[in-house]
């Protein structure tokens, strides 16, 4: 679902740069205060006093510039949205399958026993069919398979079920599904006498 940003509370953008500022600043302290220290010997004691002070409100005086600059930024960005509209985004449902992190796409991040099978996957059947194996994050599931002179194309919703997962197809055929390292899995067909086979990560 497409939707566009058309308004920013200015206020609101300013308290969180203003925190992430301030955050930025305390981070920058440490940095600042052993300058300050090496600094010191070749400073006098009135500007050396000077640069103490400036250092160490450098937090706040980081939180004051990005509260500020939050409202500037949300008050230019609401009157051009006003005028031409806001940054388009779209919204998806998220999936309750399984325990990833909700995702729009394909991930690529390495696999574990416990997580879910998103990506493509290249497989091959004992009966000889070799496949490719699209995992979606939205719980849907796809196969392109070839052999013995002919192809198919079917589709399904996977689940995780204990350790496993079961790719539940339209034709009726679950497959069974363990991973056996971040870049293979191994499945096997609860129709038998189907074996299954191994697919490898693409």
């Amino acid at each position: 679902m497409r939707k566009q940003l058309t308004y920013i509370e200015p206020h609101r953008l300013g308290i969180v740069m203003g925190i992430i500022h301030g955050l930025i600043g305390a981070i920058l302290l440490p940095v600042a205060i052993i300058k300050v220290i090496f600094d010191h010997k070749t400073d006098g004691l009135r500007a050396s006093l000077g640069t103490w002070g400036f250092t160490l409100v450098l937090p706040v005086t980081y939180a004051i510039v990005g509260f500020v600059a939050g409202l500037v930024i949300a008050v230019i960005y609401n009157k051009i949205a006003k005028r031409l509209g806001g940054i388009e985004f779209e919204l998806g449902d998220v999936s309750a399958n399984g325990l990833f992190p909700p995702q729009s796409g394909l991930a690529e991040q390495p696999l574990d026993i416990h997580s879910m099978l998103i990506g493509n996957w290249l497989g091959k059947a004992a009966n000889g069919y070799v496949g490719v194996y699209t995992y979606y994050a939205d719980g849907n599931a796809q196969c392109e398979a070839n052999g013995s002179g002919s192809s198919t194309k079917i589709t399904g919703r996977w689940e995780v079920a204990g350790d496993s997962i079961l790719a539940k197809w339209d034709n009726g055929d679950t497959d069974i599904i363990k991973l056996t390292s971040p870049k293979q899995y191994r499945w096997t067909n609860s129709q038998t006498p189907d074996p299954g086979g191994i697919a490898t990560r693409q």
